[in-house]
């Protein structure tokens, strides 16, 4: 299930991985090297032990789900947010650092389930729609690589820990039909609300840690582009007790400027 999901959202954001990649050619291609040569991994000590730089981006979310009652009676889809926040590089040598992070995260994915019970010959079906915020920390080793004078190509992973602020919201359309033997067809449609985090079967646990995977190019020693993916590691389900299991998995497509 986990690699089928990526194999799909990889395809999602082909168009955005060729803008990307289109950057750092352009700029390797373009860009003149105003500065000395400097070597493709560069050891020798920064100049500053301490980066500041902000980021701002575009989320994708989605959950990797196990739900034993439904089997594979639902689906659950990928939906767009935004991400904001800052990054720290402690420097060890100029082409290592340590990075933690700050962001304030919005995220949304859609749902459709279906329940059959073949006894009552009645069908359920539920569709929702979910919006929930968090602040995330992560914690990322980055490697660094010197394409030209101009050009750096950055690789970045690490833990991260998500912490679900607010209620969230979880929009419900729940279709009911039940067509039993020798009595009167039943039809009900109903809308309906429930906060995203709580501890209700289909509510979420607010805390959330995981891997951040990544990779980016920075232009001119200031200007930032980055992709990364976190897949959560703990079970987001309130009702795993119960062998739910949902994990969180996530793309960032941000740009940013260092200080």
């Amino acid at each position: 299930m986990f690699w089928k999901n990526l194999i799909f959202t990889q395809q999602n954001i082909l168009a955005m991985k060729k803008i990307f990649l289109t950057l750092a050619v352009l700029s390797a291609a373009v860009l003149p090297s105003t500065l000395c040569a400097q070597s493709f991994v560069d050891k020798s000590a920064p100049d500053s032990y301490l980066n500041f730089g902000v980021r701002v981006g575009l989320t994708s979310s989605n959950l990797s789900t196990d739900i034993p009652e439904i089997g594979e009676n639902s689906n659950f889809s990928w939906r767009n947010g935004f991400t904001a926040g800052v990054a720290v590089d402690i420097n060890f040598r100029n082409y290592f650092s340590i990075q933690p992070g700050f962001f304030f995260e919005n995220r949304s994915h859609n749902y459709t389930l279906i329940e059959h019970d073949p006894v009552s010959q009645s069908l359920k079906n539920e569709i929702g729609h979910t919006r929930y915020y968090a602040f995330t920390v992560p914690v990322l080793a980055s490697f660094h690589f010197n394409l030209t004078g101009n050009l750096r190509w950055n690789v970045e992973l690490g833990p991260y820990f998500s912490f679900g602020t607010g209620d969230g919201k979880d929009e419900v359309e729940q279709i009911f039909v039940s067509v039993p033997a020798g009595a009167a067809g039943v039809y009900t449609c109903t809308t309906g609300k429930r906060d995203y985090y709580g501890d209700g079967d289909w509510q979420h646990r607010s805390f959330d840690w995981g891997l951040k995977i990544g990779t980016g190019i920075r232009l001119l020693d200031h200007f930032t582009f980055h992709i990364h993916y976190q897949r959560g590691f703990r079970n987001a389900s309130a009702n795993y007790r119960q062998n739910w299991e949902m994990f969180n998995k996530n793309w960032t497509f941000a740009v940013g400027y260092d200080f």
